[in-house]
């Protein structure tokens, strides 16, 4: 009878153990965690699409097109580097989030809850950043294509440059959720 309460103790203890390791961690690990690895899906899903898409592409171009003036091996290569290529990349090439969270949980103390506030603080300012230099190199555009009467251009890139002041960045989203979970207002 004593051996089986102390191995439900044992059992009980280790079960605990593993769900404070797992779920103890702060509201900001968690958030972080979650937006890297939303991240690591999305640059997966659209590295592959990329790759097949660009290889289908140049396969295309090479079957259909004429070979005699040498098209066929412009498009093909036009679509290994500019579709299959960057696809390649995204599969290869860990995002700015992922490198950063995983830095965060190198650190042999696991994910710190100031550290991790500072680092999701710096990712959301540079997107932040990011997206409003893109706004700017959109509206720019959409002057351009004003002044120059193409219609089709400035309707987009002002579409574009609208889209990038409106809506906030999945990191900006991340920083907001974490400072509404942690009751932070700065």
């Amino acid at each position: 009878m004593l051996r089986n309460i102390l191995a439900l103790l044992v059992a009980i203890s280790i079960l605990g153990t593993l769900c404070v390791s797992t779920f103890g961690q702060g509201v900001c690990c968690t958030v972080f965690s979650d937006l890297a690895n939303e991240k690591r899906g999305d640059r997966l899903l659209w590295g592959t699409v990329a790759a097949i898409g660009g290889t289908a592409l140049a396969g295309l171009a090479l079957a259909l097109l004429p070979v005699d003036y040498g098209i066929a091996y412009f498009s093909a290569g036009s679509a290994l580097c500019f579709v299959a290529g960057p696809g390649v990349w995204n599969l290869v090439v860990p995002s700015k989030t992922e490198r950063e969270f995983a830095r965060l949980e190198s650190t042999g103390r696991g994910c710190e809850e100031t550290s991790c506030s500072y680092t999701l603080n710096k990712l959301a300012d540079r997107a932040k950043s990011n997206r409003y230099l893109s706004a700017l190199v959109s509206g720019a555009g959409a002057l351009a294509g004003a002044v120059l009467g193409d219609v089709t251009t400035a309707l987009s890139s002002a579409a574009y440059a609208v889209w990038h002041v409106l809506f906030p960045s999945e990191e900006e989203r991340a920083y907001e959720r974490y400072q509404a979970f942690s009751g932070q207002t700065y």
